[in-house]
């Protein structure tokens, strides 16, 4: 992993508990409103987290009847992330 990408993961305080909610939930498949009522963030902020995670290759996202679903994607330094964040995943 890029030291710029690395560096662009922990810039706000939203994607931090986007990334963590992930981690607690290795196997969830969440959308931009679900996500902002559990976090309780606006739904714009949310969702353009979810876009920077999934250009950044840790999420990956999932159509379904026109809505869009992320998920964990599963790589190599997935594991590693996981363990910044106290979690043991896939």
């Amino acid at each position: 992993m890029k030291i710029n990408k690395l560096k662009s993961l922990f810039v706000s305080e939203a994607r931090v508990k986007v990334l963590n909610h992930f981690f607690q939930n290795p196997q969830g498949e969440f959308y931009g409103r679900e996500m902002a009522q559990i976090m309780n963030y606006s739904q714009t902020g949310i969702r353009r987290e979810l876009i920077i995670l999934e250009s950044l290759g840790i999420l990956k996202r999932k159509e379904v009847m026109r809505k869009s679903y992320f998920l964990l994607r599963e790589c190599d330094f997935s594991r590693d992330l996981a363990k910044l964040f106290g979690y043991m995943i896939f």
